[in-house]
């Protein structure tokens, strides 16, 4: 490997030769530019489409920001000071102020992104774990969060400028907080202040976010893992009692009937069965219980509750899938500049042959550094075009894309979707007042068939309060949410 060192009042200091410079410079631009482009489609999708939630506001704040940084990132190589000690960078054309421009946004991406990366995940496990409702979540933390966040990376932004503490970066390009080239010898470590305050503002928070990233998508797998295992463990034991209850009820006795009247009397007798379902007596018939009651029972009780809640399932799953994505796009971000910066910390670059370890760790910041905003495109829009693409297989690819970005498939699903729970909701109210009536007249007939107390029917299906919360989640985790007045009109959710 070319290596290339520089003598100084401390001995041996290693610098990127001028080809390792070229390329360190020139790799970097491709994956920014991809950078800008997913930050920028994010941007347009978010504020196209009129739906609003913590999720899509926090998404909009990080592409934002991210936007900021990947701009700096690029100009890193070109706009270090021409004059820079202990030697310049091979296509510097900058100055001080340029170089001070590039450490205040250097410090104000160090600080938002991570934060907001922390910030969606404490949002995913708040409101999946925890069941914290969207409108509360924006009350008591959103809010409050956000504005952290921004007044801490501007302040320590603005900060570093005052104090004047950005130079240019000893063996990479750009410039960051750093002490001067030629530091007194009691100055070392932590004893600087530049040193203290990267330290404070930036390793720090940095990794902080990383810890409750870690940790909160931990607590959120093992409560997805727990919940799928649990729920399909429920659906298989209530699919087998279902079919033990449908076989035990007493049919009335034979008689002569016309077809009519026994597909009538079938229907009704399948409609009180589902209707026994409902354990404790509740009279809240939400439209996640329905969904089982419609497929296991109404239709010739064949289907399957298994099958029917498998689609739930599938979808638990993708949460857990979607948080640890997130965790993976910030350790591919940001793992190599940590580990340059904190190898420079420890006067790392002085060290004979360490020119093997540092130029590796630059190529790869350089490629991933200034990548966010495309992993995060990746991350935001592909569950999105899958399911378009399932939608639309007849349609060329580009017209599938387009509708996607623009967020025109999301208006058309969600406008089904409303649709269909409408439907669904009227259908349902209305065919529990015809089994209320249906059970009266037969209670009251003396060959009627009185239903069994909803305490002993065996095939009681129910959802428990975090089970519900964990599937009124996942919709606005994944982006297949109603609009909350929406939800509202037709009482099948709570958020």
């Amino acid at each position: 490997m070319n290596n290339s060192s520089i003598e100084t009042n401390d001995g041996y200091s290693y610098m990127p030769s001028t080809n390792q410079q070229r390329v360190v410079s020139s790799i970097q631009i491709p994956p920014s530019i991809l950078s800008l482009i997913g930050s920028s489609l994010i941007i347009y999708n978010i504020r196209k489409n009129p739906k609003r939630s913590p999720h899509r506001r926090i998404m909009l704040a990080l592409s934002v920001s991210n936007t900021i940084s990947t701009l700096g990132w690029i100009l890193q190589p070109f706009f270090v000071p021409q004059d820079a000690l202990p030697e310049p960078w091979v296509y510097a054309v900058g100055n001080d102020a340029s170089c001070v421009m590039l450490g205040a946004i250097s410090q104000f991406s160090i600080i938002s992104q991570p934060l907001y990366l922390g910030f969606l995940s404490l949002y995913f496990l708040l409101t999946v774990k925890f069941g914290v409702k969207q409108r509360d979540f924006e009350a008591k933390y959103e809010r409050w969060v956000h504005a952290f966040i921004l007044i801490l990376a501007v302040s320590t932004a603005v900060g570093g400028i005052l104090l004047g503490f950005y130079r240019s970066n000893v063996v990479s390009p750009g410039c960051w907080v750093n002490p001067p080239p030629s530091e007194p010898e009691g100055c070392s470590g932590n004893d600087c202040p530049e040193r203290l305050f990267a330290l404070v503002f930036g390793a720090i928070p940095s990794f902080a976010s990383l810890s409750v990233i870690i940790v909160s998508n931990l607590m959120l797998y093992f409560h997805v893992r727990k919940t799928v295992m649990e729920g399909q463990k429920k659906c298989i034991n209530n699919e087998k009692k279902l079919a033990d209850f449908q076989s035990s009820v007493t049919s009335p006795p034979p008689q002569p009937e016309s077809s009519t009247s026994k597909t009538l009397n079938d229907s009704q007798h399948r409609d009180e069965s589902c209707d026994d379902l409902e354990i404790d007596g509740s009279k809240e018939y939400a439209i996640s219980n329905a969904s089982f009651c419609e497929t296991s029972v109404l239709s010739d009780a064949k289907g399957s509750v298994l099958s029917s809640s498998n689609k739930q399932w599938r979808r638990v799953r993708q949460v857990g899938h979607q948080a640890f994505l997130y965790v993976g796009a910030y350790l591919l971000t940001f793992s190599w500049t940590f580990a340059v910066h904190y190898l420079i910390s420890l006067d790392f670059q002085h060290r004979q042959g360490s020119g093997d370890v540092l130029f590796p760790l630059i190529v790869l910041q350089a490629i991933f550094g200034g990548s966010l905003g495309f992993s995060l495109a990746l991350i935001f829009f592909l569950p999105k075009i899958r399911k378009a693409f399932i939608k639309y297989d007849y349609e060329p690819w580009w017209w599938v894309l387009q509708q996607v970005i623009t967020g025109e498939a999301e208006k058309v699903e969600r406008f089904s979707s409303v649709s269909n729970v409408s439907s669904v909701g009227r259908s349902t109210r209305q065919q529990r007042g015809d089994m209320s009536s249906s059970r009266a007249k037969k209670t009251n007939s003396p060959t009627g068939q009185s239903k069994l107390p909803p305490a002993q029917v065996p095939g009681a299906i129910n959802l428990d309060s975090t089970e519900r919360s964990v599937r009124l989640s996942i919709d606005f985790m994944i982006e297949e949410e109603e609009e909350e007045e929406e939800s509202d009109a037709t009482d099948h959710t709570d958020l």
